[in-house]
């Protein structure tokens, strides 16, 4: 992936191992010129990745993007998954979870966990920074799939776990994960991602869940998650309403 068009284009965040062995997530912005000919002009393209493995055997390691959303001016919320410990330099410490969920050394713990990064764009001196950054999983294989964000900068992310109870500790969920197959998770962070505002996790047992997009409504009081399941119980197994709750 090229680093950028523009000669004087400096990347400043802490990891971008272009020879890096294994898979990285990357973020690319283009701009629109509508003359004299309409052309899309790549303005930067960076690889986000790390080079410490979360677990010993996890060699080569992997990063992964998968969710972009806008927010402040030139922030873009980047969400995926890794399995690298220092990913992107390591997450913030007052972040909503500053550490990797996973450090095994056995074969059986090829756990990844997922992310939320803040990247900043600097149009005047041609940077990138790394605002803050916040794992977000437990001892299983977690990934942050889609991001949106609500008129109040809030951001919401969706996603998959099988962590069970060790994935990150959700407010008021509607439903108790068991880690043994994939489930849904949807939670809502704070714009500085510090702290968590709501989360529930979806899914029924034996049915293995994969969550493809996420939408907010107008007013992002209200949050939709599209995906697949392959569990013969999935409908009678998760109620459409547990707990009554009014639309009104």
């Amino acid at each position: 992936l090229p680093a950028t068009t523009l000669p004087n284009f400096i990347n400043t965040l802490p990891q971008d191992i272009v020879s890096h062995i294994g898979t990285s997530g990357f973020l690319a912005r283009f701009r629109y010129s509508p003359s004299p000919v309409p052309t899309l002009n790549l303005v930067f393209g960076v690889e986000l990745n790390g080079t410490v493995p979360a677990c010993a055997v996890l060699v080569p390691n992997a990063d992964g993007a998968s969710g972009v959303a806008i927010g402040a001016i030139d922030r873009a919320i980047v969400s995926g998954i890794t399995g690298s410990l220092d990913f992107l330099g390591g997450a913030t410490p007052s972040s909503l979870q500053p550490n990797h969920g996973d450090t095994g050394t056995t074969a059986t713990s090829l756990q990844f966990d997922g992310y939320l990064a803040a990247i900043d764009y600097d149009r005047n001196t041609f940077t990138l920074q790394l605002a803050w950054l916040t794992f977000l999983g437990g001892v299983g294989t977690d990934n942050a799939v889609k991001v949106a964000l609500d008129p109040e900068g809030n951001i919401f992310v969706a996603g998959t776990t099988v962590s069970g109870a060790g994935f990150l500790p959700m407010v008021s969920p509607q439903a108790t994960p068991t880690g043994a197959l994939p489930e849904a998770f949807v939670c809502s962070v704070n714009s500085l991602g510090q702290g968590q505002l709501s989360g529930t996790y979806y899914g029924a047992p034996g049915s293995a869940i994969t969550v493809t997009d996420l939408a907010l409504g107008e007013n992002g009081d209200s949050s939709y998650l599209v995906g697949n399941t392959n569990g013969p119980t999935f409908l009678t197994g998760v109620s459409s309403n547990p707990l009554g709750v009014s639309e009104d």
